[in-house]
Parts: structure tokens; C-alpha cells; sequence
């Protein structure tokens, strides 16, 4: 399963950026932004350190299409006693989230402000690692460390809305509230949803 996604997603980048080749017209956009995403699953996970880029051009006055990398991180902590209180325990969990997206956007407002509504094909490799560190209440020295692996993919689509506002004519700033759902691979299910700000340049 791994390797088709990993194929799948090879090919529709490649042919996101062959037709792009081959179909140029005035201007390409390049954004960069940050994104802040939270991630639903027994209770909510957040992940505070997120980056993205896209490179983007549009065919007509109504098609946008798009092919990028995205970045998450998530790292939690949480202590606890345990009864009775001999000893004192340490969750730390850490996940990373690499992604590839290729997608399509549709303007419907194109003014001062821009709003375009669109969807994302999205093909993730998720890095997830909790560690477990258990100390004795008596003198605080370590009694029991271990470490667990659960790294995944996960294939699916974004539903995304960006607004845009142009401050000169080679950059604007914008905002894209967005919905991720996944529905292949060990991520199956899994949903985030997610806000992200940056600034687009023209080229």
C-alpha cells in the first residue's frame, strides 16, 4: 500500500508541473505559508509548528492549479502520579507530518479581495514516537524508559478556501481555512482540520 501511494503521488506531481510546461501562460504563483492544524482522534492533538509552499498557475479565469509540500509537528507532554505514589511518569509524544498536495481552486471573487474555493489531492508520511520515562518517587532517578515507533501513510482529499487580499502587483497576503480527510492507508479516517496565513508572489 505504501509504495502505490508513494507512485500515485510521484505521478500526479509529474503531471501537475509537465502540464503546467507546456500549457504557460503570463504568471506562475509561488506561496509560502505558515499552518496551524488540529487533529481529531480519541481527543485533539495540535500542532503549533507548520510550514507550506506552493507553486501554482492559473489556466483561465476559473481554474487554479497547484502542486506543493506541507510540514506539521506536534509535540505533547503529560505527568502523572501513580498510586500508590511510588513512582512518577512521563508521556512525551512527537509527530511529524510530510506532505505532498496537488490540487485545483476555482475563483469566485476576484477583486481587491480574491476568494477562490478548491480541493487538494494530499499524500502524507507520518512520523509518530511516544516515549515512556518512569521515575521513582523516593530518590527521582529513572527506573524505566521505553520508546515506541508507529510511523504510517495516509492518502486523501482537502477541502480548502483561500482569501486573498493583493497589496501590490507582484504579492498579496492570504488566509485558508481548510478540511483534511483521509481515506487510504494506516491514516485512514483520520481528519484535521486546519488554518493557514502566508504571502503569494507572482513570478
Amino acid at each position: 500500500m505504501k509504495a502505490k501511494l508513494i507512485i500515485l503521488t510521484a505521478i500526479f506531481t509529474c503531471i501537475s508541473f509537465y502540464t503546467g510546461i507546456i500549457n504557460a501562460q503570463d504568471n506562475y504563483r509561488l506561496s509560502a505559508y505558515y499552518k496551524y492544524s488540529i487533529k481529531y482522534e480519541t481527543g485533539k492533538f495540535y500542532y503549533p509548528l507548520g510550514f507550506g509552499c506552493t507553486f501554482s498557475k492559473a489556466y483561465s479565469n476559473k481554474l487554479i492549479l497547484s502542486t506543493g509540500l506541507e510540514y506539521s509537528h506536534l509535540l505533547d507532554k503529560d505527568q502523572m502520579m501513580l498510586s500508590p505514589a511510588v513512582y512518577r511518569t512521563e508521556e512525551i509524544q512527537r509527530e511529524s507530518v510530510f506532505s505532498f498536495i496537488a490540487g485545483v481552486a476555482y475563483p469566485v471573487l476576484e477583486k481587491k479581495i480574491t476568494i477562490s474555493i478548491g480541493s487538494d489531492i494530499i499524500s502524507s508520511y507520518i512520523l509518530n514516537s511516544l516515549e515512556l520515562y518512569r521515575y521513582t518517587v523516593a530518590d527521582g532517578l529513572l527506573d524505566l524508559h521505553n520508546k515506541y515507533y508507529n510511523n504510517a501513510m495516509g492518502f486523501g482529499v482537502k477541502l480548502k478556501t483561500d482569501l486573498q487580499y493583493i497589496l501590490s502587483d507582484g504579492i498579496s497576503i492570504f488566509i485558508q481555512p481548510g478540511y483534511t480527510y483521509y481515506l487510504f492507508g494506516e491514516a485512514k479516517k483520520e481528519n484535521i482540520l486546519s488554518a493557514s496565513a502566508g504571502l503569494v508572489f507572482i513570478l
